[in-house]
């Protein structure tokens, strides 16, 4: 999937929430995501996706999680040219071993690894395998890897191999929201000039721990400066939510 065809998924997701929305048809656009007809003219609609700020050892967690899917999207190619059965895979990852976005051999190499472990451990078909490091394998075991899943069932029309998700969900806070608008308002005055109204729609997407968020009180009420005519956090995240900032 595209990130413009992410984006408009996620925008269908908010008029659906929004009764306020126009309904006419949005024109997918850059400069803003979207312009939609209003009765004043153009409504002007720019998306942002909302993340965690950098932790101390491993920056940005959205990036671990791209890496991560790239690790696992590698090693599951390399299973289907070894002509591996259908599986579902689960991965993982070791949350003490960063991974480094510049470092494209190492990716491959983790992939590689990944694979081997996968082939190497194939389970009969309609039963699964659980795999972790121990005494007998801690000198062989990948170092990126933490527990790796495999099942072999019936109905499996291709392979997959996913990283797992979880961890501790924050509280947002307002001054990571207020960051992503004043780095939105920067480009207000070139959004203006194609539309009358304009929007900015925060996304907490949920689809991966980097966006998971607690939203309190304290957020809905606190009073954000903004260049936007409108500013909107929305929650795809059951339940979905959508809260006028």
């Amino acid at each position: 999937m595209t990130k413009k065809e992410q984006e408009k998924i996620l925008l269908q997701n908010f008029r659906d929430c929004c009764p306020e929305c126009p309904s006419g048809e949005p024109d997918a656009t850059e400069s803003p995501d979207f312009l939609i007809p209003a009765r004043t003219g153009k409504l002007g609609i720019e998306l942002t996706l909302l993340y965690r700020n950098k932790t101390r050892n491993r920056g940005l967690l959205q990036e671990q999680e791209s890496l991560r899917r790239q690790i696992a999207d590698k090693a599951r190619q390399i299973c289907e040219s070894q002509g591996c059965p259908h599986i579902h895979v689960i991965v993982h990852f070791n949350d003490q071993h960063g991974l480094c976005k510049g470092c494209k051999g190492n990716i491959e190499s983790a992939a590689k690894e990944l694979a081997s472990l996968i082939l190497d451990n194939m389970p009969e078909h309609g039963k699964s395998v659980g795999l972790q490091e121990t005494e007998d394998n801690c000198e062989q075991w990948p170092a990126t890897l933490s527990r790796v899943s495999i099942g072999r069932f019936d109905g499996l029309t291709k392979t997959t191999c996913c990283p797992a998700d979880g961890g501790f969900v924050p509280k947002l806070e307002p001054g990571l929201v207020q960051s992503v608008i004043d780095k939105k308002d920067l480009r207000c005055s070139a959004y203006r000039k194609r539309c009358e109204e304009l929007w900015l729609l925060v996304v907490a997407d949920g689809c991966a721990c980097s966006s998971w968020f607690t939203v309190e009180r304290d957020i809905i009420t606190h009073a954000f400066v903004a260049s936007f005519d409108r500013v909107f956090l929305f929650q795809v995240l059951l339940p979905i939510s959508c809260h006028t900032m």
